[in-house]
């Protein structure tokens, strides 16, 4: 039976390959889309056009699952995504980047680590 690591045993890869991370991925991915619809309705109220986003294209292209998202995520670390534009390449990083951080919060709390920089 596998014990499981310390946070400050992981690595960046095992963190990615959680099923903690995923579920975040997929929670922040809800809050875009939902953020977006948000706006739309609101431009609709004001008889306003909304700008295409990256999501936009990222649905379009059918990238929009958390999966794939980890995967490109894991790509844009290694510098090795092609294929897509740089603001969908900031668009993936940043959602896939604050679902890392909002995990390793987590189990820093779950561990009892004081995180420094969040101290204010």
């Amino acid at each position: 039976m596998e014990t499981k690591k310390s946070i400050k045993e992981m690595t960046v890869r095992e963190v990615l390959m959680t099923g903690e991370y995923r579920d975040e991925v997929q929670r922040v991915m809800d809050g875009e889309v939902f953020r977006q619809d948000k706006a739309a309705a609101e431009a609709r109220k004001q008889k306003a056009r909304l700008n295409r986003t990256p999501l936009d294209s990222l649905l379009e292209k059918g990238a929009w699952e958390a999966e794939k998202m980890t995967d490109y995520y894991a790509c844009i670390l290694d510098k090795s995504l092609v294929g897509f534009g740089a603001t969908e390449r900031a668009y993936i990083e940043m959602v896939c980047f604050e679902a890392f951080r909002r995990v390793i919060q987590r189990y820093k709390e779950q561990e009892g680590i004081e995180d420094n920089a969040t101290k204010r």
